[in-house]
């Protein structure tokens, strides 16, 4: 483990930091002089990650975010190394496609756990202290443009960030009240991740893919190939830290989406004014 961080410096706290998103964040944090928490369930990769960091103000910490247990291992660990975590990045995430009724009830806990109850577990674990310090921090919850948007056959994932959408406004405006700390949340298109890649070892999601419908299929093909072809990561790091320096709640990275969201919204319009 790493020396105690120092003190006189920010401190980001980084989850799915491995690779993609978090580790794009991780990057752009240590830029501008944080202290360094990363958090993931991949060692090697987050290892490989956080060698890239020349400093000793960073600890790596192995936890998978779906258990409670590891959650409260963490929060010790980081307890002991720092008063305060002044940027936490609630990015750690999978995907699971699949039609509402095919999924198990296994598969059904295992991504709520993962994309929404460690969102909220860690925020609980962490607001506390940040709101106590007077210093100024920032929650940034990633969700997903399938968190403001319908899609078909990919009913798990949608439904987990659209509940981090609404998790994160409700936190927002409770927020208000408390003068050095605010929230956002990241709403991110087609960008360079693995996150499609749920064959990945270290998160053992193959039992978990039980819908083999074509439809199901043909869409989780289309996405791969909207992220190989992505967003770089680091424009999205950037477009988060500018956020949080304007204090904005909505982070969204594809303006493409503008019609889609039009359309949706329009539909609810129209339906509340019969």
């Amino acid at each position: 483990m790493a020396d105690i961080l120092q003190a006189d410096h920010p401190t980001s706290l980084i989850t799915g930091a491995a690779s993609g998103i978090g580790k794009a964040i991780a990057q752009h944090a240590y830029k501008e002089g944080h202290n360094l928490i990363l958090v993931d369930i991949d060692e090697i990769n987050l290892i490989e990650t956080s060698d890239q960091f020349k400093t000793t103000n960073k600890i790596e910490i192995i936890a998978d975010l779906s258990s409670y247990e590891d959650i409260s291992k963490l929060k010790k660990t980081v307890d002991s190394q720092c008063n305060v975590v002044n940027y936490l990045f609630n990015n750690a995430g999978i995907f699971l496609e699949g039609r509402s009724w095919k999924l198990s009830s296994d598969a059904w806990s295992k991504i709520i756990n993962i994309n929404l109850l460690a969102t909220i577990r860690m925020t609980s674990a962490f607001l506390p202290s940040m709101i106590e310090s007077n210093q100024k921090c920032h929650v940034v919850n990633t969700a997903s443009m399938a968190g403001v948007i319908i899609g078909g056959y990919l009913s798990p994932y949608t439904t987990t960030k659209h509940a981090v959408v609404g998790y994160t406004r409700s936190l927002f405006e409770e927020l208000k009240d408390v003068q050095n700390v605010n929230a956002s949340v990241l709403c991110p298109g087609e960008v360079q991740s693995q996150i499609i890649n749920n064959e990945r070892s270290s998160l053992d999601l193959k039992k978990f893919l039980e819908d083999k419908h074509e439809t199901t299929s043909a869409i989780k093909d289309y996405l791969k190939l909207g992220v190989k072809d992505g967003l770089d990561p680091k424009i999205v790091a950037k477009e988060v830290f500018n956020a949080i320096k304007k204090n904005n709640f909505w982070i969204f990275t594809h303006s493409d989406f503008v019609d889609t969201y039009s359309e949706y919204s329009k539909e609810i319009i129209e339906s509340m004014k019969r």
